[in-house]
């Protein structure tokens, strides 16, 4: 719950056009620490009032140079919930939004190691399950 709370409290403070960082932080690394703690605990996140998809989305038009990081943020954010779908079309949508090669380039690598990674779970899966259908046969005969 910790980080969900400091997300919450960010997600605040960044709305505050007055707030000033005692650390000297810009709002632009205020976002992009906001937008890290999204995705990277995104179930303590989840349980908190914040709409994640949203931030991720607000900070995607307004920091337009880090497009391709904020699209893997928001991927990430719905890998670590479970919801493989919902990160596999935010990787479409985003290889067939963003304007840059390099955007294209950091979620295109993004998207393939989440392919591969899935690829590899379900091949694991199913070879686990071959082996206990083997060692049935072998035990059955």
């Amino acid at each position: 719950h910790s980080f969900g709370k400091a997300a919450e409290q960010l997600a605040i403070i960044l709305q505050d056009d007055a707030f000033v960082s005692k650390e000297g932080k810009t709002k632009h690394q205020m976002w992009m620490e906001l937008c890290d703690m999204l995705s990277k605990y995104a179930e303590q996140v989840s349980e908190s009032s914040l709409n994640v998809e949203a931030i991720l989305r607000a900070g995607i038009k307004r920091f337009t140079d880090e497009t391709g990081k904020l699209w893997c943020s928001m991927a990430d954010y719905y890998i670590r919930l479970g919801d493989f779908e919902q990160a596999r079309n935010l990787y479409e949508e985003s290889l067939m939004t963003v304007m840059t090669v390099r955007d294209f380039s950091t979620i295109f690598d993004a998207y393939t190691q989440f392919q591969e990674a899935l690829l590899s779970a379900k091949i694991e899966i199913h070879g686990d399950e071959n082996e206990t259908k083997d060692d049935d046969d072998d035990t059955g005969a």
